[in-house]
């Protein structure tokens, strides 16, 4: 998988650059999975492409207010984000119903997933959500924080 730069939205491909992304990037996502795969997260395609095109990067909103909460970076590193939340991960799975791997953290108190289709998913203390169907889209709702995301479960939902 690449990134279809086309697909994102001027302000997206300007965090991205400003984060140290490139078109072509690709890092090795061999780095996080050993200890993630441990843990029992499942390995696929979609989550190891995402991680060789951004991971290890931290991207910065432009938009620190959003519809539905306050917005902060995102920092791609699946072993942040994922590590020790299994548990966590596995209601999203119930909810979406499909196999989900972490993609990093954001707000420094949710994690990022994406599942086997590509879809992008945020979990955290105030909720859980769909971010987009897409890698490009979660991109374009994270950095622009401009667009709701469809709320899957209320905390009290889980």
């Amino acid at each position: 998988m690449t990134l279809h730069v086309a697909r994102l939205r001027p302000e997206a491909k300007a965090a991205l650059d400003q984060a140290g992304w490139a078109p072509g990037r690709r890092t090795s996502p061999w780095r996080w999975l050993g200890p993630l795969l441990a843990e029992g997260y499942p390995r696929f395609p979609a989550a190891l492409d995402a991680l060789a095109e951004l991971g290890g990067l931290t991207v910065n909103p432009l938009r620190f207010i959003g519809p539905n909460f306050p917005n902060s970076e995102v920092i791609f590193d699946p072993l942040l984000g994922g590590s020790g939340q299994t548990e966590l991960a596995g209601k999203v799975v119930e909810v979406v119903a499909e196999k989900v791997f972490p993609l990093g953290e954001w707000r420094n108190d949710m994690l990022l997933l994406i599942g086997e289709t590509g879809a992008v998913f945020a979990v955290g203390p105030y909720g859980m959500w769909r971010v987009a169907n897409g890698l490009e889209e979660a991109l374009n709702r994270i950095v622009c924080s401009d667009t709701e995301l469809e709320v899957l479960r209320h905390p009290s939902q889980f």
